[in-house]
């Protein structure tokens, strides 16, 4: 919070699951803990503090510049994804069945997932920005595919 204000905001991410963001009052006490019913780190208020004012969670959605993968199949994949702002690929992995959240560093760029098939190398996709993704066995290729299912604003 900046000096003089009485409220702010908590940012606070899941990794998977997106970001959850509460409105936060001065003065307060707050903990942040694991909720194992919503299945994400959470903002509460600090035992003892007052809880006349409850922080208003204002929005509950995947973090922004993210995309979607769904794992279409009954094996655990491992493949690469690449975020042009980080100029790196980065080791990933879904399991079976798991529909899983990817963060990027801007909303404005194109990323890339780059998925090897064992003794038929590997094929790179373009991801974007608020798109839902599913990864899926090709019978008729003989390769893992990416499919859009969704497609972002």
């Amino acid at each position: 919070m900046s000096y003089g204000t009485t409220e702010g905001k908590f940012h606070i991410n899941t990794q998977g699951r997106g970001f959850v963001e509460y409105r936060v009052l001065a003065g307060r006490s707050y903990t942040v803990g694991w909720d194992n019913n919503k299945g994400v780190w959470d903002l509460k208020f600090a035992p003892g503090s007052s809880a006349g004012n409850a922080p208003a969670q204002q929005q509950s959605r995947p973090q922004q510049g993210s995309y979607q993968m769904y794992n279409a199949s009954d094996t655990e994949l491992a493949f690469e994804t690449f975020d042009p702002a980080r100029g790196t690929w980065k080791a990933q992995s879904v399991y079976p069945e798991e529909n899983k959240t990817f963060t990027m560093s801007s909303t404005n760029v194109v990323g890339k997932i780059r998925i090897a098939t064992e003794g038929r190398g590997a094929v790179e996709y373009d991801v974007r920005n608020g798109w839902k993704y599913k990864l899926i066995w090709s019978r008729q290729k003989g390769v893992w595919d990416f499919r859009t299912i969704e497609r972002g604003n």
